[in-house]
């Protein structure tokens, strides 16, 4: 991904690491973040993890996503 402080590419998926992804975009540049974080339900395609674990890693990522969101963008 390309990107300077100023400019981010438009329609794009990006399949990546989701925290690291989220560590690299600069702050308030972001209109909208759509989320389906796992649900730790220790379905097949899923490895549950301890719940102390699971909300950690999910608080950081919400606290990444609050961060890159701008102050008119939504949280989906």
């Amino acid at each position: 991904m390309t990107q300077n402080q100023n400019t981010l590419p438009l329609n794009q998926i990006l399949l990546t690491d989701c925290i690291n992804l989220l560590k690299s975009l600069p702050d308030e540049s972001v209109d909208l973040v759509v989320s389906s974080p796992p649900y730790n339900l220790g379905k097949e395609y899923e490895a549950r993890k301890a719940l102390e674990i699971y909300l950690e890693e999910q608080t950081i990522i919400l606290q990444e996503c609050t961060r890159i969101l701008k102050n008119t963008g939504s949280l989906f």
